[in-house]
Formats: structure tokens, C-alpha cells, sequence
């Protein structure tokens, strides 16, 4: 179980076998030691919300420029 700290950040989402898995980030690690770990896995409620809020004002910036965006499965 990941609990919310400094170490981590979420970087994207997808679904996955009909779940959320959330892109994790490890500081002092490079892009070849990311995780894509499991929302049941996560305890980082702030992480989360933080993530779906940056997706969510992307993906109306795109919509607001007519461009067509990328899908956010993991948003409400």
C-alpha cells in the first residue's frame, strides 16, 4: 500500500482489467523505475484529487480550443 508523501507523484491514468491504475513517479528515480499501481493500492487522497483536478482543467483547455482530447478514463 502506497501512503501519500513526498516520494511519489501521479503522473496519468488508465483503466486497466476494468480498474483505475494511477502512473506513479519516484523521486531520485528515472522514467524506467515508474509504477502504474492499482487507486485500491493508494492511500494518497491528495495525490489523487491533485492529479484529477491538473486532468481535468487539461482536458477543458483542449475542449475550450476545439482540439480533441486525450480520454481520462480514471475522472469522474
Amino acid at each position: 500500500m502506497f501512503h501519500e508523501n513526498r516520494s511519489a507523484w501521479l503522473n496519468t491514468c488508465h483503466m486497466s482489467l476494468s480498474q483505475i491504475e494511477y502512473l506513479l513517479s519516484w523521486k531520485g528515480y528515472g522514467p524506467d523505475d515508474n509504477t502504474w499501481e492499482p487507486k485500491e493500492n493508494l492511500d494518497c487522497p491528495n495525490l489523487i484529487k491533485d492529479y484529477e483536478d491538473r486532468a481535468k482543467a487539461r482536458k477543458e483547455r483542449k475542449r475550450a480550443a476545439g482540439e480533441l482530447g486525450t480520454s481520462f478514463p480514471c475522472l469522474r
